[in-house]
């Protein structure tokens, strides 16, 4: 899932004002005073500087050859060596090997690590719907890419060309007509290996994922335990909700709270607190990996409970009453010990597993692709930071 964000502070301040996530984000463009006031007053820019100057013509060629200078220093990199993260792949032999194996794996029918995305940040309270060349009259409400795939005409095979040339069009509710804004291509995100090396297309721009934060994501995703309750494999077609069940009636400790919305003191939604809740402390969340966003929302749904769970009184109420429905006609209390009406939680008992329902060969954690990896490191370390024990397992389909 991509967030867009335009971010501007009232004045001029320092980088961590900002409150950019280095590990995750990624920064498009900035405008910033140069600590060097000879150098310019502002700068701005992407791929292009762009500054404001008082100059003499005759002075340009020696400004021009302190921007190429600044442009090969590399003093960033002592405050703003996250910046590497993603580099921008400039390489045409790449790019092309790349989008080849792209196009494989829209043409196999499998989107594990694709998926539809507008590349830049418009108001969706404007929006009223998309089109994409190719599904004829067809509207869709977001851009989805099974959903698009559905509504071509079979066999749908995909070229190069057709990816560039095929608009994403958006009808806003202040016209009646479809304003063409991109091409298909330019809307796929996308996450493609090529000679050992990982690679993310983002707003139609391939850019490589740096070695030193592939390791640090995964030297996380290693060091977590597989759940503590020992569960079964899915069957074949099982739904998550039809799992849980089955799981819960198999298992004296377990009771079944998926489905079960939960509001906090003044809040506008609810959470769900788990899915399965064991008597030992342990709050599984499940879910069945079908794309990147759908596991997003596991690992985010894991840190806002526990920590929701920790801090709010009214939530633990509520968690306290879906306890007891859900635990008859056993007796609720070996679970409602774990969530104290008004105590303190003894997070020294309390952990958070996360169940993937996957059938993959892969081995390690590659079976979960990177940005879901990083994403589990980002939820997993405010968990521990909470004092809350993490588990990671995949249940295979039998």
């Amino acid at each position: 899932m991509v967030v867009s964000k335009y971010i501007q502070t009232s004045r001029s301040t320092d980088f961590p004002s900002f409150g950019v996530d280095v590990t995750r984000d990624i920064v498009r463009a900035v405008v910033g005073e140069p600590s060097d006031k000879n150098f310019a007053k502002r700068v701005s820019g992407s791929d292009a500087l762009v500054v404001n100057l008082n100059i003499l013509p005759k002075d340009l060629p020696a400004k021009l050859l302190d921007f190429l200078a600044a442009y090969k220093d590399t003093a960033y990199k002592t405050n703003f060596d996250w910046i590497d993260h993603l580099s921008i792949v400039l390489d045409k032999d790449v790019q092309d090997a790349l989008d080849v194996e792209l196009i494989k794996e829209l043409n196999s029918g499998s989107f594990g690590s694709t998926h539809l995305a507008m590349p830049e940040p418009l108001d969706w309270q404007d929006i009223d719907s998309f089109k994409i060349t190719g599904t004829r009259a067809a509207e869709y409400d977001e851009l989805d890419l099974e959903e698009y795939f559905k509504g071509l005409p079979a066999p749908a095979l995909f070229t190069m060309d057709a990816l560039k040339t095929r608009k994403v069009s958006v009808k806003f509710g202040r016209n009646s007509d479809y304003e063409s804004r991109w091409s298909l291509y330019d809307c796929l995100v996308s996450e493609q290996s090529d000679k050992g090396e990982l690679f993310v297309l983002i707003e139609g721009r391939w850019f490589a994922v740096s070695k030193s934060l592939i390791k640090q994501v995964d030297d996380f995703a290693r060091l977590l335990t597989p759940a503590a309750t020992t569960l079964p494999a899915a069957l074949a077609g099982e739904h998550e909700d039809a799992y849980n069940t089955r799981v819960a009636n198999a298992d004296p400790k377990l009771v079944n709270l998926d489905k079960k919305i939960l509001r906090a003191a003044g809040a506008s939604s609810g959470i769900e607190a788990a899915d399965l809740m064991s008597t030992s402390g342990e709050f599984i969340h499940v879910k069945r990996k079908s794309r990147s966003s759908t596991l997003s929302h596991l690992f985010a749904q894991g840190s806002v409970s526990a920590t929701t769970l920790v801090g709010d009184l009214t939530f633990r109420a509520n968690l306290r009453k879906a306890i007891e429905d859900a635990a008859k006609p056993r007796d609720p209390a070996p679970w409602l010990d774990l969530v104290p009406s008004t105590a303190a939680i003894n997070r020294g008992r309390m952990s958070v597993s996360y169940v993937v329902i996957a059938d993959s060969a892969k081995a390690g954690v590659e079976w979960l692709p990177f940005f879901s990896r990083l994403n589990l490191m980002q939820h997993g370390k405010q968990l521990l930071n909470l004092g809350v024990h993490v588990s990671l397992e995949r249940v295979n389909a039998s």
